[in-house]
């Protein structure tokens, strides 16, 4: 049998110990996530990285857009220019200083024009052909008997130079994971929106 002191130190250990459960208890509760709470955590985590996922399309997609509209803008300033010397080279009668004055406006433009950063090579590499064709322009005027073997070197630049610009062309559409396609004649079909470009 317990003398009363020691009964009365079990009756304050038992005390302790209750009270230590209950304690311990309440603090798992406290730590443990209600479900409810949970739910709020995974609903909220979800809305951000859809909102994140919507967020990346949505550049990648105008990324893509602004680059199809600068290229068609320096696609049609590129072409105006290679017609005017086409004619030029085709031998007709030709006033030289006002082809080359519109060759130069062209230029003008074209360098006036923003490109996207991935296209910032390409738009040189473009304007150094264009200097060249005004290059050969400048010589067919200078020149009052046209030296074949001179003009068939600054045409082999300028072919150099049109291969530059369109390896440029292809390096930036595959940088912006463009799909696009080589033809033999030398252009280069691209996509974007599911609509076809031709450059």
């Amino acid at each position: 049998m317990l003398t009363p002191a020691q009964q009365k130190m079990k009756q304050e250990l038992e005390e302790l110990q209750a009270a230590g459960r209950f304690y311990h208890v309440e603090e798992t509760r406290s730590l443990t996530p209600q479900p409810s709470s949970m739910k709020k955590w995974i609903i909220l985590a979800a809305v951000f990285l859809l909102g994140l996922l919507m967020a990346v399309l949505y550049l990648f997609h105008s990324n893509q857009s602004n680059l199809a509209a600068y290229l068609t803008k320096e696609q049609l300033l590129y072409r105006q220019s290679e017609q005017l010397l086409n004619q030029t080279l085709s031998g007709g009668t030709v006033d030289y200083r006002d082809v080359k004055a519109e060759q130069i406006h062209l230029w003008k433009k074209l360098s006036a024009l923003d490109p996207p950063s991935r296209l910032q090579a390409h738009k040189l590499d473009l304007l150094h052909v264009m200097e060249q064709q005004q290059e050969i322009l400048t010589y067919l005027q200078l020149s009052k008997d046209t030296n074949t073997a001179a003009l068939n070197h600054k045409i082999i630049e300028l072919q150099i130079k049109q291969g530059l610009a369109m390896e440029s062309l292809r390096s930036a559409l595959e940088r912006e994971k463009i799909n696009y396609e080589l033809l033999e004649d030398g252009t280069v079909h691209y996509w974007v929106d599911s609509k076809v470009y031709t450059y």
